[in-house]
Parts: C-alpha cells; sequence; structure tokens
C-alpha cells in the first residue's frame, strides 16, 4: 500500500483517544488523526481542553466527540466506555495517552501514592485496551492500539521510581 492508499484508508476509522483533548501529545495526536480523517471519541479530564478540541476538529473538517473521564477512577473510565460502545459500533484505533508523576523520592512516597501512579501509568491501558479489543474486532479487520510511555521506562531515574516501573 502506497501512502495516499494508506492516507485514503484511514477516512473511514473511528479513533478513540484517551487523553487527548489536552497537552502537546495528546491534543496533537487528536489533531493529527482528525487532518486524516478519523472520527475521534475523545476521553479526557480536562473540561477547558474538551470544549476547544471539538470546534478545533470541525475547523479543519472533522469530528471528534469529546467525553470528560478520569482515567485514575475506573468506573470514570468504564462509564466513558459505556458511551463508546453505545455510539459507535467498532473502534478501529485506540491511543492511550495519559501518564506522569510528582517527583518525590521513594522512602517519602505511599502505599496509595504508588497505587495512583501505578493505575495513571500502566492500569488504566489495561482496562482500556480489554475494551476496545472486542469493539475492534467488530469491523472483522482488528485495529491498532498505541500505548504511550516515558524514556523513565528505559533508564529510570532519582524520583521516579515507582513511575519508571509502571
Amino acid at each position: 500500500m502506497g501512502l495516499l492508499e494508506a492516507h485514503e484508508a484511514m477516512a473511514s476509522k473511528i479513533a478513540v483517544v484517551v487523553g487527548g483533548a489536552s497537552g502537546h501529545l495528546g491534543r496533537g495526536v487528536t489533531l493529527g488523526l482528525v487532518k486524516e480523517g478519523v472520527t475521534i471519541v475523545c476521553c479526557d479530564n480536562d473540561r477547558e481542553g474538551l470544549a476547544l478540541i471539538g470546534p478545533e476538529a470541525e475547523a479543519i473538517g472533522g469530528k471528534v466527540y469529546p467525553v470528560c473521564a478520569d482515567v485514575i477512577d475506573p468506573a470514570s473510565l468504564d462509564g466513558f466506555w459505556d458511551q463508546v460502545e453505545a455510539g459507535f459500533e467498532r473502534v478501529d484505533i485506540l491511543v492511550n495517552v495519559p501518564g506522569g508523576v510528582a517527583r518525590s523520592l521513594f522512602e517519602h512516597t505511599t502505599r496509595q501514592s504508588h497505587a495512583e501512579n501505578i493505575r495513571y501509568n500502566y492500569g488504566y491501558h489495561i482496562d482500556s485496551c480489554q475494551r476496545a479489543i472486542p469493539l475492534m474486532r467488530k469491523s472483522g479487520k482488528g485495529g491498532s492500539i498505541i500505548n504511550f510511555t516515558t524514556i523513565e521506562a528505559h533508564r529510570g531515574a532519582a524520583t521516579f521510581a515507582v513511575y519508571a516501573g509502571a
């Protein structure tokens, strides 16, 4: 498949971008896919970013369905995926963007902060993938899953112990 055919093939896709309304990376992924003609279901906890991403997408000829949800809260993420299942017959692309850390020496962290860090940087990815796969299979063509991580996952650094591990 040539480059032109690859661009044309994107035009009918449906993508879920978790963390796609804010930040340079998430917003960039969303708008980049919109420019390729992909319809986006965007999950983010940034209400201001969600309010802006839809009109930005429309200005370049695309469509974004914004949904406010918090990936750290499993019930909130499940509610988002319930909306995706109810509103779309399939999902072709899943992009998991959120992640981050509050830097701290390991000896000053708590079990609660470890759990939140792991959930935010790894756990919700598993939940999103698990919810997306059946929707990807509905098309009979499979799909693409893209999970972002950090360079700290490969090198580790002081004050990033749990974050790098997740």
